[in-house]
């Protein structure tokens, strides 16, 4: 490889720094501030498009992507409380091991409770609960079925809340999925119901919802304007977390778009209303995004220092999935600075956890951080192995996205091993996927690779062509700050083309 070669792939490398990183190189799957949505309510963040970055030939991988403060599916009560003893004993024993993160004892007891449900407004509502506690394993096709009996049973007893709560946990399975639009269609279809019904705050978590599609599409200003329009109602009720969820998402959006100081901005505001209102979990949320901040800015040290802060609150209250997403952030901080080892540790630890929760989405994410750092070790065929891991859970759960990811970063391998026509073939393959699904920055990260492939053949002509395509996109998000990372590795192609 000649001098001008290995300058354009440190070129590359050094846009990789960021979330969304432009990287023609690894791609780093996240595990936290971003993440797909999880139980619980509202716009909840839980972590991990973690937008994420690398600063080692870098490369794409965060897992499901999504937003600082995802959405997340609702746990509906209707008709519970008030049920008789038999079918109470068990919900309620069910809500604590649900609380507690225990899924699948979570089920067997709501399934008990199910069998002596009383009519169908209980079974609408125990229907959401075993839905939401099979997305706590990552059982996406259960969590579908159940949510899709919900609405059914909701339609049954004219119960219209319940309908729509049913219909915007549909769109949470299909955030998960990584089908944005199924995902847009349901929570459009609940917005619709919550203000036919004048239910306002129904009516926000819609908008954050339909706001973390548009986000995870590239949409920025369009995110922007849902958000900004759930913060208007929960600013209006008095809903403290759920003016914390909003600013943390618009913070996030402003971190998408490269305006790092605004988005530190809105999540220091975050951070300060969850302490007001008492939310643990949202303060350590809120930690986790000012700590990938700091590491888009390259404060490493200080975003290891938010990250430990967040996973001592995720101890305390024994949330064992924040657990796993914080270690994973401490793995991915200290693989930015190039302390390997010390990453892999961290990494195999959220792995661990992830293995013993069942959370396969945290699972692909680890096993696909670990191959980028075996990657970077110079161990191909082990990096080879943990992406193809990753690839088998992500087709498992349908996570398209995430598929897309991997087989980006098994171009990566196979462009490593000087195999560049298979690497073209996967990044194509990759760069499809997100064309399917409307991710239009994983869309931009393909055709970068897919440049530098080109260039790296001497097809300089055809390099600035993809190039330019994926500056357009960029252009068009509005994320000013890869435009500029953008125009400087097009003026480094450029000067070495006129330069043979």
């Amino acid at each position: 490889m000649d001098k001008e070669t290995v300058t354009l792939i440190a070129t590359f490398a050094s846009l990789g720094i960021g979330a969304t990183g432009l990287v023609a190189a690894w791609f780093w799957r996240r595990s936290r501030e971003p993440g797909p949505p999880t139980p619980g309510r509202g716009s909840v963040m839980a972590g991990r498009d973690q937008t994420i970055s690398g600063t080692v030939v870098t490369g794409e991988r965060v897992g499901p992507v999504i937003v600082a403060h995802p959405g997340a599916s609702v746990v509906y009560l209707d008709g519970l409380p008030q049920a008789k003893a038999e079918v109470r004993h068990h919900f309620e024993e069910g809500q604590r091991l649900y609380d507690s993160e225990q899924h699948q004892a979570a089920i067997s007891e709501f399934e008990k409770a199910f069998a002596e449900a009383e009519n169908d407004s209980q079974r609408c509502a125990l229907h959401m609960y075993i839905g939401n506690s099979f997305l706590g394993l990552s059982g996406m096709a259960q969590a579908e079925g159940h949510f899709r009996q919900a609405f059914d049973a909701g339609q049954r007893a004219r119960d219209r809340r319940g309908q729509a709560v049913a219909l915007g946990n549909l769109g949470v399975v299909y955030v998960h999925t990584g089908e944005p639009d199924k995902a847009e269609e349901h929570f459009k279809k609940a917005l619709d119901i919550h203000e036919e019904m004048e239910d306002r705050l129904g009516r926000a978590d819609a908008l954050g919802n339909l706001g973390l599609v548009y986000a995870n599409k590239g949409e920025f200003d369009r995110a922007e304007e849902h958000y900004k329009r759930a913060l208007a109602i929960h600013e209006d009720i008095g809903d403290l977390v759920g003016q914390a969820n909003d600013l943390g998402n618009l913070g996030h959006i402003y971190r998408r778009k490269g305006e790092l100081d605004r988005a530190e901005d809105e999540q220091n505001k975050a951070l300060e209303i969850y302490r007001r209102a008492g939310s643990r979990l949202g303060q350590a949320n809120a930690l986790d995004s000012l700590g990938n901040i700091c590491g888009e800015k390259g404060e490493w040290d200080k975003a290891e220092v938010h990250f430990k802060r967040a996973l001592e609150i995720h101890e305390e209250i024994g949330n064992r999935l924040g657990q796993a997403h914080d270690l994973g952030n401490l793995g991915l901080s200290y693989a930015q600075r190039g302390e390997l080892g010390e990453a892999e540790g961290y990494l195999k630890r959220a792995l661990q956890i992830n293995e013993q929760i069942d959370n396969l989405v945290g699972q692909a994410n680890d096993l696909g951080n670990l191959g980028l750092i075996y990657g970077t070790k110079g161990y191909l065929d082990k990096a080879e192995e943990h992406h193809k891991k990753a690839l088998e859970i992500d087709e498992r759960l349908g996570n398209r996205v995430g598929q897309a990811q991997d087989i980006g970063n098994l171009g990566i391998v196979y462009r490593c091993r000087g195999d560049l026509d298979k690497a073209e073939e996967h990044h194509k393959k990759a760069l499809k996927i997100h064309e399917e699904v409307g991710n239009r920055m994983g869309q931009s990260i393909h055709l970068a690779n897919l440049g530098l492939l080109q260039s790296l053949r001497g097809n300089n002509g055809e390099a600035l062509h993809q190039l330019s395509k994926a500056r357009r996109i960029l252009a068009e998000v509005g994320a000013s700050a890869k435009v500029k990372e953008m125009d400087q590795l097009i003026k480094s192609i450029e000067k070495r083309s006129t330069s043979h």
